[in-house]
């Protein structure tokens, strides 16, 4: 089983306007909204790979509700602990004249720690040997940064593997708890060692790094550069694929729904970074913050290009 964790979810709406021009009026020729999320992002990705999953969480008042009616109407499993305190709406502003999309996010509410707790409860409840927790996304006031390193030690007792995608004092706490497979981006990795990172090679020495503290899998995002695949079977170079994107947001998260897919699966590193490559592109063909076609999936497959280092 494949549970994903989203303790600060959202309301995505996502407004395309030909030209954002600061300080004027700005109209929108088209809107949408979409329940959001990094985790919540990873098992729409998972649904396009017809892969099921368990979306666990934080949900509030009448946004939350829309939110997992949305989940559940995708055909999305859902287990949340649901409060008062009414789930965030983020924006996202999709510029077609500069080809960029800027996200204008709700901090979210205050997590009380009775909703905490009752995640963590669940997730104890749920985890079995060779599940995947997917733990990914920011975390709203109040919640403790230790929570994806605490919950990632919950995964080894119980057999399972912690997937982190996270930054800051999270990502910095997360990796000190020894997941399974991290997904930093070159900004993050550079963060979590302390100095600006150049380069492939710097990129790749400091994911082997990771492995050699106990992680299996790094993936480490380039944006549109591609990725870097690393585990102790090999370490491969992933290009971008060169797409028309409508929307970046949420092509990280199809990257990470690839790679929990692939070790489900038990794919070769190689053929799970070349889903996570032709995944994460399909993803930024679509509107707003919806999963990925899987028949522009299948085609982008055959053009991605892969390399061992």
């Amino acid at each position: 089983m494949i549970l994903t964790i989203t303790l600060n979810p959202a309301v995505d709406k996502t407004g395309v306007l030909e030209r954002l021009t600061p300080g004027a009026v700005n109209r929108l020729s088209s809107v949408r909204q979409d329940p959001g999320g990094k985790g919540i992002n990873v098992s729409k990705s998972l649904r396009t790979l017809g892969q099921e999953s368990l979306a666990l969480g934080i949900l509030g008042g009448s946004t939350g509700a829309w939110v997992k009616d949305a989940l559940e109407g995708l055909g999305i499993r859902t287990d949340f602990v649901l409060t008062d305190l009414p789930t965030r709406t983020n924006l996202k502003l999709v510029d077609i004249a500069a080809g960029e999309t800027t996200d204008i996010n709700e901090p979210g509410r205050p997590a009380d720690e009775a909703a905490l707790r009752a995640v963590g409860e669940k997730l104890g409840r749920l985890l079995g040997p060779d599940d995947i927790a997917v733990f990914s996304g920011s975390l709203p006031p109040g919640v403790p940064k230790s929570i994806y390193a605490e919950w990632t030690a919950l995964c080894r007792e119980a057999g399972a593997k912690a997937f982190v995608d996270a930054d800051g004092e999270s990502l910095r706490l997360a990796a000190g708890a020894v997941p399974y497979a991290l997904k930093p981006n070159e900004h993050e990795l550079s963060q979590l060692c302390g100095r600006p990172l150049k380069g492939v090679n710097e990129l790749a020495a400091e994911g082997m790094r990771l492995l050699d503290t106990g992680v299996r899998l790094a993936a480490v995002s380039m944006g549109a550069e591609g990725a870097l695949f690393l585990s102790e079977e090999a370490c491969w170079r992933g290009y971008g694929l060169k797409v028309e994107a409508r929307s970046t947001v949420g092509a990280g998260d199809a990257m990470m729904a690839a790679l929990a897919y692939g070790v489900h699966a038990k794919l070769p590193l190689r053929e799970t970074a070349r889903l996570a490559l032709a995944l994460s592109a399909a993803s930024v063909l679509q509107s707003g913050t919806q999963g990925a076609d899987p028949a522009q999936v299948k085609e982008l497959l055959g053009r991605v290009e892969i390399e061992k280092l």
